[in-house]
């Protein structure tokens, strides 16, 4: 009961701490310095707000847990990790910090022990090990041209030839493909709560790791902010693509949150790529940052409230059907329909704020980025609202996919739609589960975002009747889509599972290229191929270790047998009696 609040001293020092006063502590490892700064304060704050209700709903949700312990274990663990990097101020902190969130989410992802947590569990930990190890090069670099510098300045560290590290390293943990297939599988591996702050919070340590390794200035290569750009909109289309082809809801949800990241990602690329446009994109990022949060994090929990079913309506349970809509039904499909519409950029949710904001620090970029005179000027920004509206079809339509799958879930009786394991929140009141999910459903409207955003990062304006339109257009291109999709039926009705999987051709082709690169098909994937090679490795080592093993068995039979003769030729009376004359010669030879 008294777990979430662990995290209240850190919204409390969001909330309340003032920037620009760092706390040294000389004598820890090699003088650590903390410290809240305006780019950690909006992540801290995001951070601790998830971590509070995922503990909060976590308490109830595994009530019937056979590990309780252990989840809680590593989620403490986790949770200091990702607080301590955000107001870290050195490098070794950062680092610190950074690994051991990373190494007890895995503790997370393998926690219910079955044959697909323990498989997502490996992937993770090489991919973890991968993104640490690249990391740790970055920082050595870093202290080599700075000459031993160990503490990050206020702007963030400078650019060096071995920031390219830092790329590789943070876009593991912000799940950019191509090093993205662990978040598909460790989401539905892992418990809901531990997949909410996964989402939420976690992920965005990636994000962060950027903002203070590759800041903009001269000595950035612009190139780098290009190639963000690039593989952040590649992210967004590639997640909301692949995810239409899945139908599990947490899995459905992750693939939303490598979407998502994706265009968070090509913000933060225009920003890197035009350092003269960098404080207006890194605004809309971090706007749209704890926006994602904030809905991610809600619409996970949504999926233990509904596998908690038979706690919240009993007597539907029992029948399996609905009969009826009543008020508590009706709250809870709002509940889930809320930041659903958010991450859709419905007008008058968060989304729409996010998303508009994005779109116009990413349109002041282009026009710097761009030659002034020529078409480029005039097409470039108009289509980066286009793939931005594009991406937002796809988004609703990948939403409208999850919110059938978990509609399903509800009205089929005796399935826990919160995963394997034991049933959600067994034994347990309901409001264990109903109050911190709906403290963060209500905490994503942007009425209390002046509560979750400092001043400055608020957006002045929402825009006219004209750009409220235009948001909900792609919302409804998507449900005239989703009609033609799947005919007038709605989906998941009465349709069969054959019917409801019977994927397109370009669907099933770009389904079968993830599943080969994640190693998830039946033929061998990229981590298979990998395996079979470290396999080969090792037997040959092992067969050199059996050569050399050997050699050195016939060297020493062979001077074991020279021993033997040798004692044999010593334990002669010929050579024994000489031998005792001649000691006792030298004896009295010895005595003259």
């Amino acid at each position: 009961r008294r777990l979430p609040l662990t995290a209240l001293p850190a919204l409390l020092l969001a909330l309340l701490g003032q920037e620009g006063q760092p706390l040294a502590l000389p004598w820890l490892l090699l003088g650590t310095e903390l410290a809240l700064d305006a780019t950690g304060r909006p992540f801290l704050l995001l951070s601790a707000w998830l971590w509070l209700l995922a503990a909060w709903f976590a308490g109830r949700h595994l009530a019937g847990d056979p590990r309780p312990r252990q989840f809680f274990l590593f989620l403490l663990a986790a949770m200091a990790g990702n607080f301590g990097l955000i107001v870290a101020q050195d490098l070794v902190s950062f680092n610190v910090c950074f690994t051991l969130m990373s190494l007890s989410a895995y503790g997370l992802v393998i926690h219910r022990r079955d044959p697909a947590a323990l498989r997502a569990g490996r992937i993770y930990l090489v991919l973890v090990i991968l993104g640490e190890v690249a990391i740790f090069i970055g920082l050595i670099g870093l202290v080599y041209t700075a000459g031993g510098l160990l503490g990050l300045t206020p702007a963030g560290a400078a650019a060096t030839p071995f920031s390219a590290f830092f790329l590789v390293g943070f876009a593991i943990k912000a799940g950019l493909p191509p090093l993205h297939f662990w978040l598909p599988l460790a989401h539905p591996a892992a418990p809901i709560p531990a997949s909410s702050v996964l989402s939420g919070a976690m992920i965005k340590a990636g994000l962060l790791g950027w903002l203070r390794f590759l800041p903009p200035g001269e000595s950035t290569l612009p190139e780098w902010g290009l190639l963000l750009l690039l593989l952040g909109l590649f992210a967004a289309f590639y997640g909301a693509v692949v995810g239409l082809r899945r139908n599990e809801p947490k899995t459905v949800l992750a693939w939303s949150s490598i979407s998502q990241m994706g265009l968070i990602t090509a913000g933060l690329g225009l920003g890197l790529a035009v350092p003269a446009a960098y404080p207006e994109t890194l605004a809309a990022v971090q706007v749209y940052a704890v926006h994602h949060g904030l809905a991610k994090g809600a619409l996970f929990l949504a999926v233990g409230v509904v596998g908690a079913r038979a706690l919240l309506a009993p007597a539907r349970a029992e029948r399996g059907t609905g009969g009826g809509w009543s008020p508590a039904g009706i709250l809870l499909a709002l509940g889930v329909l809320l930041p659903a519409l958010s991450l859709a950029g419905a007008p008058g949710t968060s989304g729409f704020l996010a998303k508009g904001q994005l779109l116009a620090g990413g349109q002041a970029a282009i026009v710097l980025l761009l030659p002034a005179e020529g078409a480029g000027a005039l097409w470039g920004p108009r289509l980066f609202s286009l793939l931005l509206s594009l991406s937002s079809v796809l988004t609703a339509l990948l939403l409208i996919h999850f919110l059938a799958l978990l509609g399903e879930k509800w009205r089929r009786p005796g399935e826990n739609a919160a995963g394997p394991g034991p049933p959600a929140a067994a034994g347990s009141g309901a409001a264990g589960l109903l109050l911190p999910w709906g403290l963060l459903v209500i905490s994503g409207l942007p009425l209390f975002w002046p509560l979750l955003l400092p001043a400055e990062l608020l957006p002045t304006s929402a825009g006219g009747w004209a750009k409220h339109l235009g948001a909900l257009a792609p919302i409804l291109l998507a449900l005239l889509l989703a009609g033609l999709i799947y005919g007038r039926e709605l989906p998941y009705g009465r349709a069969s599972r054959r019917e409801r999987e019977r994927p397109d051709q370009v669907g099933e082709t770009i389904m079968a290229a993830d599943d080969k690169l994640a190693g998830t098909a039946e033929e061998a994937g990229l981590l298979q191929i990998i395996a079979a090679w470290e396999a080969k490795w090792r037997e040959g080592l092992r067969g050199v270790a059996a050569a050399g093993e050997r050699r050195q068995r016939h060297l020493l039979e062979g001077l074991a047998e020279i021993s033997r003769r040798v004692e044999e030729r010593l334990a002669s009376w010929s050579l024994a009696g000489c031998s005792c004359l001649l000691l006792i010669f030298l004896f009295f030879f010895g005595l003259l």
